[in-house]
């Protein structure tokens, strides 16, 4: 990557592979990126300011070294330059509450939400096709929780226990159901769904 920029540094594209080849992953999809990884992003946005696969990278990277600011003003871009992406509509919710803002952290769940819902039904997308409906719902059951909505936690919680994971290792990301209702005192019923997903069969 490094001779190929070396040849034309003025290919964006070019920087956002640089900046995923930082990550420890060696499938780097630019979610673990930090600081050194941003510099890349940076570059590539110096050559296009408006490249939105920049922009949500550094969402990431920003958020994993700690500077939420720069993390949320990456994210409104990002949300802003595709308004029906449902991921992009998902990380500026993701981000906001690192800066104590829920309320809007909740909007834009309940926006990604919506539009996992309307592209699933448009292009027959199979549940579980598409891992981060089932992340999204998870973030959103657990804002509603924090505002005491508890009837609005356990449905998000439901729907998102009811998609299936590709690999049956993630089965374990199923937990926020069995957990919430350990909390509202419904052991007998998160214990039943406990042995169920301990056998792999879902809920």
């Amino acid at each position: 990557i490094e001779k190929a920029i070396a040849k034309d540094p003025s290919d964006p594209e070019l920087w956002v592979l640089r900046g995923n080849a930082e990550e420890p992953d060696p499938g780097g999809r630019g979610q673990q990126g930090k600081i050194g990884a941003a510099a890349f992003y940076e570059s590539a946005l110096a050559r296009d300011p408006h490249h939105v696969g920049a922009h949500h990278y550094l969402v990431h990277a920003y958020e994993n070294v700690g500077r939420y600011g720069e993390a949320v003003a990456h994210a409104r871009t990002y949300a802003a330059s595709a308004v029906n992406v449902p991921h992009a509509q998902h990380m500026l919710g993701h981000v906001l509450p690192r800066a104590g803002t829920l309320e809007e952290a909740l909007v834009q769940f309940e926006k990604a939400e919506a539009l996992h819902d309307a592209y699933e039904r448009a292009e027959h997308v199979r549940p579980g096709d598409d891992w981060h409906r089932a992340h999204n719902l998870d973030l959103m059951g657990n804002v509603y929780l924090r505002f005491g909505r508890f009837a609005d936690a356990e449905k998000a919680f439901r729907r998102q226990n009811s998609i299936p994971f590709a690999n049956p290792i993630w089965e374990g990301n199923h937990a926020s159901l069995p957990e919430f209702l350990l909390l509202r005192g419904r052991a007998e019923e998160a214990l039943a769904l406990a042995r169920k997903m301990s056998l792999g069969v879902g809920s």
